[in-house]
């Protein structure tokens, strides 16, 4: 009967070597952040930037369709200092979501910003 020998390699490396760079965004010639490139929510901030709980869509009939995932939002402290109007047209818009939102009418809420930036100007194509 022959026996198999297994190894484990053990590394042990001095703490900070296999720390990560602080992200640095690309910027333009002028200094400027590189604002080039798809713009799209990819996770719930599509709904809420902030925190939000779980909700129902406005049409039950539709089940999960129209629905809203919890979230934890993407805000540092996820608070945002809205004004007292800003605050209410907030909530207006998420009353109105079934006939007011870009989405339900088929807009596409990509925003594509494809080399239209200059130092002074920047063009958002729908």
């Amino acid at each position: 009967m022959m026996r198999s020998k297994r190894s484990i390699a053990v590394g042990l490396w001095p703490a900070g070597i296999c720390q990560a760079a602080a992200y640095e965004a690309p910027r333009v010639a002028d200094g400027k952040p590189n604002l080039n490139g798809i713009w799209q929510t990819l996770n719930t901030a599509n709904w809420d930037i902030q925190g939000h709980a779980a909700q129902s869509g406005p049409v039950v009939a539709l089940g999960a369709a129209g629905a809203v995932p919890a979230g934890p939002g993407v805000l540092e402290g996820d608070e945002i200092p809205y004004k007292p109007d800003a605050a209410r047209k907030k909530e207006e818009n998420f009353a109105d979501r079934l006939t007011a939102n870009p989405e339900i009418k088929c807009y596409v809420y990509a925003v594509s910003v494809s080399d239209l930036q200059t130092s002074k100007y920047i063009l958002m194509a729908y």
